[in-house]
């Protein structure tokens, strides 16, 4: 069950832009009123948030921002500090193993940002930036796009997907230190992939990227200590990828490792993998995603609850992973919240 998740969503002209709590069975719950969050973070041991948001606007130009958000014993919420990122805006937020350091993977303007933290969680200073260059086949990658970082599980290396450049960036992370510079290495996918989002398995040794603009998810297998590209397989079932513009985006892993879940944007579906840990892929459903266009999906540390943040359709669907099967069963709970972007723990 999700007790303390948290949903974010933008402003629109209907519903409360914010952070809110949500549980089936239960109405949302607004925590905290606040508009423009991207992505968030937790650190559960501080009982902080960090939000990767839209900051203000200056003339034709936005800049971006991270707000620190303490999280009470009531469940309430608080922004306790605020930092503009000038003329960038985060797409994606990742805290580092240790506690020292936050990244935020910058989409318009092609680099990664690093921030580092004091020992109260509070980010002290100016960041540090890793710029990206490159560009790809289609007409959104003249450019880098990084869109997501995120750790691997031994919490050694940070993984950029830039959706510009058809590459996963590779940072060796120092403890206490940050990323080193230059990058360790870049591993490369076909033309006019456009990876978003990725997930690791447990094990470490095999990674699952989902890549928006050839509808597709590929794996990446570490043999003889070198990531190779293992397999790539459609995001939708055959006969669906002509007919319908889809744009996967989030994706994620069973705590087993068994089940990949990719969401499909365009086709407004949760597409549902087995994977074997071993880099091979077999999609086995499709499950509409109770709305339009699913931004994110969450799933529950025992497995067994499925939510999708539907982002154009306003609302948090529920859905039950039945493993024997292989099925993700549609709930009929639903909480109905303007645009939600982005659903954690």
């Amino acid at each position: 069950m999700l007790l303390e998740g948290c949903a974010a969503n933008h402003c629109s002209a209907v519903g409360r832009a914010g952070i809110y709590r949500v549980s089936p069975g239960k109405e949302a719950v607004l925590s905290l009123p606040q508009s423009g969050i991207n992505y968030l973070a937790r650190d559960k041991k501080r009982n902080l948030y960090y939000a990767a948001a839209v900051g203000k606007k200056y003339g034709k130009k936005r800049n971006g921002a991270i707000y620190v958000i303490k999280y009470a014993a009531n469940s309430s919420m608080e922004v306790v500090q605020s930092v503009e990122i000038p003329l960038r805006v985060p797409a994606h937020i990742a805290l580092s193993p240790d506690r020292k350091f936050l990244y935020t993977a910058n989409y318009s303007r092609g680099d990664v940002c690093e921030f580092a933290l004091d020992e109260l969680g509070f980010i002290a200073g100016k960041p540090r930036i890793a710029v990206h260059s490159g560009k790809s086949v289609l007409r959104r990658q003249r450019s880098p796009h990084p869109h997501y970082c995120g750790f691997d599980p031994q919490g050694s290396q940070l993984y950029v997907c830039d959706l510009g450049t058809d590459e996963i960036w590779i940072y060796d992370y120092l403890p206490g230190q940050g990323i080193k510079l230059p990058f360790r290495e870049k591993l490369s996918l076909p033309p006019g992939s456009g990876p978003r989002h990725m997930v690791f398995d447990p094990s470490g040794k095999v990674f699952y990227c989902a890549n928006e603009l050839n509808s597709s998810v590929s794996s990446f297998v570490k043999r003889n200590g070198a990531w190779q590209l293992a397999a790539t397989c459609p995001a939708l079932k055959e006969g669906f990828a002509d007919k319908i513009k889809n744009y996967p985006g989030a994706i994620k892993l069973s705590c087993d490792g068994k089940f990949l879940l990719v969401s499909n944007r365009g086709h407004d579906s949760i597409a549902l993998f087995a994977a074997d840990g071993k880099g091979a892929l077999k999609l086995l459903d499709t499950v509409a995603s109770g709305g339009s266009y699913p931004s994110d999906i969450w799933i529950s540390d025992n497995d067994r609850q499925v939510a999708a943040a539907n982002l154009k359709g306003s609302s948090v669907s529920w859905f039950k992973l039945d493993k024997v099967n292989q099925r993700l069963v549609p709930l009929p709970e639903k909480h109905c919240i303007t645009q939600p972007r982005a659903l954690i723990d």
